[in-house]
């Protein structure tokens, strides 16, 4: 992958229009991603397209096209990049469309990485052709996983909102790894960050790829292992200092997971001396 251009946060009035014709008689051959942050209107090869805000285009090199404001303004991100054989099966195989706008879910954490992807580009510093390299592989999975079907299912976050919670859900997470013993509901923590118990457990997932609830069992479980293998406080106390409210739901759960029961694992490393 190679840029030729790139541009964050675009922004325009209501008599915004952008011709292909204007860039290809300057001799530009690449792909062009818009990551549209308001709504648009795109020809397309002789076909007019809606494009809603938060969505994304990207555009061919052999097509034909132009895009103009709808409303009083426009805004967007905007790539220029060499897209090799090999970079575009990639692109296929995450289900990334050519010629035709996709909705996605996360268009404020994506114009994030667009903003640092800029600054690596124009930057002189060590290792920045490195850097831009990784930012363009993690906008690519980032946009994939942000894919929103047509007619899915699923609660929609406003992405001003979503910017947000991304912060308030990146320190719920943080404090989960930190005090997996904290009782917490799902209810309570929605409320923390300000959005609904099912757009909790939505976003949660997509973030960190977990569900809120296995990643508060797997704290729990790290926890009683180092306790198991560093203490020789009882199996109960144990229990209570991971969040459980007896020990023999803990024993269930422990063992579930780890395939030992919390003395079985005491034992194998009282033995193994660690």
């Amino acid at each position: 992958m190679q840029i030729r251009d790139i541009g964050f946060n675009g922004v325009h009035g209501r008599e915004f229009v952008f011709r292909s014709e204007s860039i290809k008689s300057d001799g530009f051959d690449e792909h062009l991603i818009l990551f549209l942050r308001t709504q648009a209107l795109c020809c397309i090869d002789g076909q007019e397209i809606y494009c809603p805000a938060a969505s994304v285009l990207a555009l061919t090199p052999e097509a034909d096209y132009m895009y103009r404001a709808v409303g009083e303004s426009y805004v967007n991100d905007w790539i220029f990049i060499f897209l090799s054989k090999k970079d575009q099966e990639l692109l296929s195989k995450l289900k990334l469309k050519f010629n035709e706008p996709f909705s996605v879910s996360n268009i404020e954490e994506l114009s994030g990485i667009m903003h640092a992807l800029a600054y690596e580009h124009f930057s002189s510093g060590d290792y920045h052709e490195e850097i831009e390299q990784e930012y363009l592989k993690l906008l690519f999975y980032k946009m994939a996983r942000g894919i929103v079907e047509p007619g899915g299912k699923g609660e929609t976050i406003d992405p001003k909102l979503l910017k947000r919670s991304n912060a308030a859900l990146t320190m719920l997470h943080a404090d989960i790894l930190r005090n997996p013993g904290k009782n917490r509901s799902l209810d309570e923590m929605a409320d923390t960050i300000g959005i609904s118990r099912s757009g909790l457990q939505h976003q949660y997932k997509k973030m960190f790829g977990i569900s809120i609830k296995e990643d508060m069992i797997l704290s729990r479980t790290e926890r009683a292992k180092r306790m198991l293998a560093e203490t020789n406080n009882m199996i109960r106390e144990i229990a209570y200092a991971c969040g459980y409210g007896n020990e023999y739901h803990f024993i269930r759960q422990f063992k579930k997971i780890t395939g030992k029961t919390p003395t079985e694992y005491r034992n194998f490393h009282i033995k193994q001396g660690t």
